[in-house]
């Protein structure tokens, strides 16, 4: 081997053996949580979202000779839902692990802690959704149904849960108990689904600020010799 490229050889080596490398090496893995859920997300609101803006659609939906159909598009929202809420408790629990592993009594211990209050477990929309998905798992796939209004505006539709098929189940914990007895009688589901991925994704957001800022110092390591290992490859193959 030539001497650039030992040199080249002992700059790998080094770069994989800093905290740096294996701390992002581990947040990507985790990165692979989030974009699960955020690919679920946009899959059912792209169908949703059809659903409530295409007046044509809901109106063929909505008749009586058309129930094949209706049965067929209920299906890939049960489906479509049923990844979602996975997803989405499938990450509640990575990041749980990944906090424990990484920042479990340290100093930011406490304020991660105060945020995930303050985010999830006082929050009735996710006290909802994480056990809408314990219904799904363990007693069946929630039934939805699909609004065709009339007013003065014009024609509105939605995809909605029947309030009454959800309540009798006794898994409900307070907090999803508490959002229950906000709602009325249709749970629109598109409401739901966004308000639920907001809060996500801005805790997700704080939780990677606050990640740069306590490995500032082992990427900015691991930059340094990610540069010098560039200008040794370039070094070595100049075209």
């Amino acid at each position: 081997m030539s001497l650039i490229g030992v040199e080249i050889k002992k700059l790998e080596e080094e770069m994989r053996a800093t905290e740096g490398w294996r701390i992002r090496s581990k947040l990507e893995i985790f990165s692979i949580s989030i974009y699960t859920l955020q690919k679920n997300h946009e899959e059912i609101i792209r169908l949703l979202n059809q659903y409530e803006t295409d007046t044509n659609l809901a109106f063929k939906l909505s008749s009586v000779n058309n129930r094949e159909d209706f049965v067929a598009f209920s299906s890939e929202v049960a489906r479509l839902l049923h990844n979602y809420l996975a997803s989405a408790m499938t990450l509640v629990d990575h990041t749980r692990n990944l906090f424990k592993a990484e920042y479990k009594d340290t100093q930011f211990e406490k304020e991660y802690d105060n945020k995930k209050e303050q985010s999830f477990v006082q929050s009735p929309v996710s006290g909802f959704v994480k056990d809408l998905r314990n219904y799904s798992l363990h007693k069946m796939l929630p039934i939805t149904g699909a609004t065709l209004d009339y007013d003065e505006s014009g024609m509105s539709h939605s995809i909605f849960m029947p309030k009454d098929k959800l309540i009798d189940w006794d898994g409900w914990k307070s907090k999803a108990k508490e959002y229950l007895n906000t709602q009325g009688k249709k749970i629109v589901l598109l409401q739901l689904i966004n308000e639920y991925t907001k809060i996500v994704f801005e805790f997700q957001a704080w939780f990677q600020e606050k990640q740069n800022e306590i490995h500032s110092d082992s990427m900015k390591e691991l930059e340094k010799l990610e540069l010098e290992y560039s200008a040794k490859v370039k070094q070595a193959f100049p075209n």
